[in-house]
């Protein structure tokens, strides 16, 4: 049944150059699904196939990587798997999707997996950080070759039936380096005012249109800001933008930042939603050509605001649709409750290290489609779950989607677990999207839910075929002296509204835990300091919150000390050791133990010998993330 009301302008056909595509919603390039040895898995294939039954108009599959001129690096149109793509492009066809692909060129800012023989290449030799290499500058005769490289690839896409191609001139990478004033310090021309900085991907853009006619669309992506000092403003993208349009661009696609920007590409969960879209409307109102919107649109009803309001033409979903593929089809239909909603947590499609394929905290079906088929149980069982977290509750849906009767018990009054408190820090208000979302998919699929029961009394009473213990963690306490002082307090105790906190504040452990409980308690008035045994605080973060975090505490004045052991908490201060050195801090009116968590998996030596089935998942197996608690859960719901 519907669920709200159905956005009818997202669902409208466009004309996009010689293309028209059914509705307004397209998938942006995802990174992380293909490897760096050119070749197209399965689990890509899969992963597209199912974005494209879930409605989607069009997609962006991937990149004609030109960083290195003799590797092929994510080059989606090499000869080597020309057959197979297509054949790919064929059944993408066949749900009425225009495809398209991105030509990219990473420029100064290298992959972060290492290459052999790789060169970082730039307009001119600066570094993107102190951290990274200094590029080499092209000469003008190596930019006039990868303007033909350019070119020669659109032949290859066309060829291998795609529909359009994306010209990428955004993010810091080559072109947008080339855009840039900021990293553009070239006197050449291809340096200095603005035109001769866009010769470059104007060149490539006029270029496709000689060579391919009006057989294919061009797509230029381009930034509206860079989000840096001195970098490229959306004065500077307003007037870029027309130029583009009259080489050949059949439509604009608008995103934004660098890399070391302030928000990231990739913004987490304290961007607000749509933090993009004014600038894809400051650039629509300078073009005749639909302009493409990005940047944290999950919602359905906000998309067609969005449209409905003339801001932009088409709008762009990447994690939306990695958390659930089947988004446009359920906002066709108006079942907006039952969409799977992104959080923006970044943990596993943006946050990834190198050698971990790209997931999702939410969908762990994600680039996996193939091996995580919900398909029914041979037989019915009576399968209990005990502990209504993240883990818990995601076996509990997939179990009952396979057609096993389910009984979840829950020994609080309230599902959730560490769930409602990771949802209490500052901007994580939407993490409780996902409870409800899971929380009304158990309603709807006639799970039976327990509150305030524990999981021996329900095992004794229900005598299930299968437990799955999901009991979780507590907070671990570290073996300080002084450390059950009355002053001496848990994070979650205070996230939880169960501590009373004072206004001098010292949190014991620096990674997600301690930064989040500082921040809680920063935005409050409260003076915090941070202390950190390993020598980086947010160790256990991803990089793209890490910096966020990270720049949120430095604005609320939290003072993070890195290297220090806390060794005693007495009346007159707290003991530290920091690099060998003790000294006490003194005047605090709390300290907050943000220090792990210890697995409670007592349960399962209760079980009894009769019940044959039983799984322990998520934290009462080893405290970790999450994404490892979700994944689990779904594993066990699809192997019971």
């Amino acid at each position: 049944m519907p669920s709200g009301n159905i956005p009818e302008r997202l669902f409208t056909p466009k004309n996009i150059g010689p293309m028209r595509v059914k509705n307004r919603l397209c998938m942006a390039p995802i990174g992380g699904l293909l490897p760096l040895d050119g070749t197209v898995p399965q689990r890509f294939k899969d992963f597209c196939l199912a974005r494209a039954r879930g409605g989607v108009g069009m997609m962006v599959l991937t990149s004609v990587d030109f960083t290195h001129l003799d590797v092929p690096i994510q080059s989606a149109v090499a000869d080597s798997v020309a057959h197979e793509l297509r054949a790919l492009v064929e059944s993408l066809h066949e749900h009425d999707v225009r495809v398209g692909v991105q030509l990219h060129h990473s420029g100064r800012q290298i992959p972060a997996v290492s290459i052999p023989g790789y060169e970082a290449t730039a307009a001119s030799p600066l570094a993107w950080s102190p951290r990274s290499p200094v590029p080499r500058q092209l000469t003008a005769d190596e930019i006039e070759d990868l303007i033909a490289r350019h070119v020669a690839a659109t032949v290859r896409v066309r060829d291998a039936g795609f529909d359009f191609v994306e010209v990428k001139a955004c993010h810091g990478y080559l072109l947008s380096n080339f855009l840039s004033p900021h990293s553009n310090r070239r006197t050449d021309r291809f340096g200095g005012m603005l035109e001769n900085r866009a010769r470059l991907t104007l060149e490539i853009i006029k270029g496709i249109r000689r060579e391919l006619g009006q057989v294919l669309s061009i797509c230029c992506r381009l930034n509206g800001a860079d989000f840096v000092p001195g970098g490229l403003t959306i004065e500077d993208a307003k007037a870029l933008a027309p130029l583009f349009v009259e080489a050949g661009a059949d439509f604009l696609s608008v995103s934004a930042g660098v890399y070391g920007s302030y928000p990231v590409i990739v913004a987490p969960y304290d961007a607000a939603p749509g933090y993009l879209v004014p600038l894809a409307e400051a650039i629509k109102s300078q073009v005749d050509v639909p302009v493409v919107t990005v940047g944290r649109i999950t919602d359905p009803s906000m998309a067609e605001d969005v449209l409905k309001r003339g801001e932009a033409d088409i709008v762009a979903l990447a994690r939306a649709l990695i958390a659930d593929p089947d988004w446009p089809n359920k906002a066709r239909r108006g079942e907006l409750d039952n969409i799977r909603p992104c959080i923006g947590c970044n943990q596993g499609c943006q946050d990834v290290v190198p050698g971990w394929s790209l997931t999702c905290l939410v969908n762990p079906a994600a680039a996996r489609e193939r091996e995580m088929e919900i398909v029914p149980a041979p037989s019915s069982k009576k399968v209990l779950v005990v502990g209504g977290g993240p883990a818990g509750l995601e076996a509990a849906r997939l179990a009952a989607l396979r057609g096993h009767i389910v009984i979840l018990c829950e020994k609080e009054t309230e599902l959730g677990g560490q769930w409602r408190l990771a949802a209490v820090p500052p901007y994580k208000l939407e993490f409780t999207r996902y409870l409800s979302y899971q929380i009304r998919q158990l309603e709807q699929l006639k799970v039976r839910i327990r509150l305030g029961e524990e999981g021996r009394t329900a095992v004794a009473r229900e005598q299930p075929d299968v437990v799955v213990v999901a009991t979780g963690a507590t907070p671990a306490k570290p073996a300080i002296s002084g450390v059950k002082r009355d002053n001496v307090v848990t994070a979650w105790d205070v996230l939880a509204g169960q501590a009373k906190v004072g206004n001098q504040v010292l949190v014991v452990g620096g990674n997600r835990a301690g930064l989040e409980v500082a921040d809680f308690l920063a935005v409050r008035g409260k003076k915090v300091t941070v202390v950190e045994r390993g020598e980086r605080a947010g160790a256990d973060l991803g990089p793209t919150v890490r910096w966020h975090l990270r720049r949120h505490l430095s604005e609320d004045g939290v003072a993070i000390l890195v290297s220090t052991r806390v060794e005693a908490i007495a009346t007159d201060g707290v003991t530290v050791n920091k690099s060998g050195v003790r000294e006490i801090l003194r005047d605090f009116d709390t300290v907050v133990l943000a220090c792990g968590a210890t697995s409670q998996c007592g349960l399962v030596g209760l079980v009894g010998p009769n019940i044959k089935e039983v799984y322990v998942i998520g934290d009462a197996v080893r405290p970790r993330h999450a994404v490892d608690a979700v994944r689990e859960g779904a594993e066990v719901g699809l192997k019971i």
